[in-house]
Protein backbone atom coordinates (compact mmCIF):
# COMPACT_ATOMS: atom_id res chain seq x y z
CA UNK A 1 0.00 0.00 0.00
CA UNK A 2 1.41 3.50 -0.89
CA UNK A 3 1.93 6.20 2.11
CA UNK A 4 1.70 9.58 1.05
CA UNK A 5 4.67 11.62 3.12
CA UNK A 6 4.67 15.34 2.61
CA UNK A 7 7.82 17.77 3.34
CA UNK A 8 7.39 20.82 4.39
CA UNK A 9 9.63 23.26 5.17
CA UNK A 10 11.59 27.13 5.06
CA UNK A 11 15.13 27.27 4.24
CA UNK A 12 16.46 30.87 4.52
CA UNK A 13 20.14 29.67 3.42
CA UNK A 14 19.67 25.99 1.65
CA UNK A 15 21.06 24.53 4.55
CA UNK A 16 17.81 23.26 6.06
CA UNK A 17 17.05 22.06 2.46
CA UNK A 18 20.99 20.01 2.93
CA UNK A 19 19.09 18.38 5.89
CA UNK A 20 16.17 17.68 4.15
CA UNK A 21 17.98 15.51 1.97
CA UNK A 22 19.97 14.16 4.07
CA UNK A 23 17.60 12.55 6.46
CA UNK A 24 14.59 11.88 3.59
CA UNK A 25 17.25 10.08 0.75
CA UNK A 26 16.10 6.59 2.13
CA UNK A 27 12.21 7.51 1.48
CA UNK A 28 13.02 8.63 -1.69
CA UNK A 29 14.31 4.28 -2.15
CA UNK A 30 11.36 3.06 -1.22
CA UNK A 31 8.87 2.35 -4.23
CA UNK A 32 6.09 2.44 -1.16
CA UNK A 33 6.42 5.90 -0.77
CA UNK A 34 5.06 8.85 -2.88
CA UNK A 35 6.78 11.85 -1.55
CA UNK A 36 5.79 15.27 -2.40
CA UNK A 37 7.67 18.51 -0.84
CA UNK A 38 6.46 21.91 -0.16
CA UNK A 39 8.55 24.90 0.78
CA UNK A 40 6.73 27.81 2.66
CA UNK A 41 7.55 30.84 0.44
CA UNK A 42 6.72 34.09 1.83
CA UNK A 43 5.32 37.51 0.25
CA UNK A 44 8.46 39.38 1.15
CA UNK A 45 11.53 36.96 1.70
CA UNK A 46 14.25 37.55 4.75
CA UNK A 47 17.46 38.68 2.92
CA UNK A 48 20.35 36.41 3.06
CA UNK A 49 23.08 37.17 4.65
CA UNK A 50 20.75 39.51 7.05
CA UNK A 51 21.80 42.98 6.92
CA UNK A 52 21.99 44.54 10.03
CA UNK A 53 18.65 45.98 10.66
CA UNK A 54 16.86 42.85 9.06
CA UNK A 55 17.90 41.55 11.42
CA UNK A 56 17.63 42.70 14.55
CA UNK A 57 13.98 44.29 12.88
CA UNK A 58 13.02 40.52 12.84
CA UNK A 59 13.62 40.02 16.54
CA UNK A 60 10.01 41.13 17.93
CA UNK A 61 8.00 39.25 15.22
CA UNK A 62 9.82 36.16 15.99
CA UNK A 63 9.68 35.82 19.32
CA UNK A 64 5.95 36.78 19.49
CA UNK A 65 4.99 34.72 16.84
CA UNK A 66 3.32 37.09 14.81
CA UNK A 67 2.58 36.09 11.35
CA UNK A 68 3.62 37.57 8.12
CA UNK A 69 1.62 36.51 4.92
CA UNK A 70 2.97 33.55 3.00
CA UNK A 71 2.28 32.53 -0.78
CA UNK A 72 -0.64 30.57 -1.13
CA UNK A 73 -0.22 26.70 -0.93
CA UNK A 74 -0.08 25.16 -4.64
CA UNK A 75 -3.85 23.19 -4.72
CA UNK A 76 -2.05 19.92 -5.68
CA UNK A 77 -0.15 19.88 -2.56
CA UNK A 78 -3.34 21.16 -0.11
CA UNK A 79 -5.70 18.95 -1.94
CA UNK A 80 -3.99 15.66 -1.20
CA UNK A 81 -4.34 13.20 1.80
CA UNK A 82 -1.16 12.90 3.73
CA UNK A 83 -0.32 9.77 6.08
CA UNK A 84 2.49 11.46 7.65
CA UNK A 85 3.94 15.17 7.38
CA UNK A 86 7.50 15.75 8.07
CA UNK A 87 8.15 19.79 9.23
CA UNK A 88 12.03 20.93 9.00
CA UNK A 89 12.43 24.33 10.71
CA UNK A 90 14.31 26.87 12.08
CA UNK A 91 14.59 28.66 15.19
CA UNK A 92 15.23 32.56 15.10
CA UNK A 93 15.65 34.27 18.49
CA UNK A 94 14.61 30.69 20.72
CA UNK A 95 11.28 30.46 18.96
CA UNK A 96 9.97 28.76 15.96
CA UNK A 97 11.03 31.05 13.14
CA UNK A 98 8.80 33.44 11.48
CA UNK A 99 8.07 31.24 8.02
CA UNK A 100 6.80 28.43 10.04
CA UNK A 101 4.83 30.51 12.73
CA UNK A 102 3.02 32.09 9.36
CA UNK A 103 2.53 28.37 8.09
CA UNK A 104 0.90 27.28 11.04
CA UNK A 105 -1.51 29.98 11.68
CA UNK A 106 -2.45 29.70 8.20
CA UNK A 107 -6.14 28.52 7.26
CA UNK A 108 -5.18 26.54 4.56
CA UNK A 109 -2.20 25.12 6.20
CA UNK A 110 -4.66 24.31 8.91
CA UNK A 111 -6.14 22.59 6.62
CA UNK A 112 -3.47 20.50 5.16
CA UNK A 113 -2.37 19.23 8.68
CA UNK A 114 -5.83 18.39 9.77
CA UNK A 115 -6.09 14.49 10.65
CA UNK A 116 -1.85 14.02 9.56
CA UNK A 117 0.66 12.31 11.93
CA UNK A 118 2.90 15.10 11.99
CA UNK A 119 7.35 14.89 13.11
CA UNK A 120 9.13 18.13 13.02
CA UNK A 121 13.06 18.59 12.69
CA UNK A 122 14.96 21.27 13.64
CA UNK A 123 18.07 22.23 12.13
CA UNK A 124 19.82 24.91 13.92
CA UNK A 125 23.07 26.67 13.36
CA UNK A 126 25.27 24.25 11.65
CA UNK A 127 23.95 21.30 14.03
Amino acid sequence: MTSNVLIVYYSQSGQLKEIIDKTTAVLLQDAEINLSTYKIEMEEEFPFPWDFYSFFNAFPDSFLQKPHKIKRIPADILNQKYDLILMYYQVWFLSPSIPINSFLQNQEAKQLLNGSRIVTISGTRNM
